[in-house]
């Protein structure tokens, strides 16, 4: 199923040109449907452990607890890059790590600069106002 693969990347690299992070977010679960419809050993572990990963997150998030697994979305974020940002973003918000909300919020690649303080894939307000303020306050 090549083309499948091919429009999975496709759905990310659009949702990386345009700031939709949902499309990015789609993007992974079905790379790793398609690697597992291909039988494409060397591409299924990578894409299923993001998918799972983004799984466990959505969760968390849904019920209030991601701050309490900051060690682990801070491995899911080094091993998926970008993706994973708004992840980090919000489990270091919730353990009051401002500064380094704030550094992981503006440095994040795919996002352009204007939009790096308003939008997120999570269903919340995009960011709180402690992380896009220019305070020099943290705690």
């Amino acid at each position: 199923m090549p083309e499948r693969d091919d429009l999975c990347r496709e759905l990310v690299a659009i949702g990386t040109e345009h700031d939709l992070p949902v499309y990015r977010v789609t993007g992974l679960p079905n790379q790793a449907g398609a690697a597992a419809g291909a039988h494409d050993p060397a591409t299924m572990p990578r894409a299923a452990a993001a998918a799972l990963g983004l799984a466990r997150a959505a969760i968390r998030v849904n019920n209030g607890t991601l701050g309490e697994h900051l060690e682990e979305v801070r491995a899911f974020h080094e091993a998926f890059g970008p993706v994973a940002s708004d992840l980090l973003v919000l489990a270091l918000h919730a353990n009051g790590l401002i500064d380094e909300t704030r550094r992981i919020r503006t440095s994040d690649p795919i996002r352009p600069a204007e939009a790096r303080s308003r939008t997120t894939i999570w269903p919340l307000p995009a960011a709180p106002p402690s992380v896009t303020q220019n305070s020099h306050q943290s705690r």
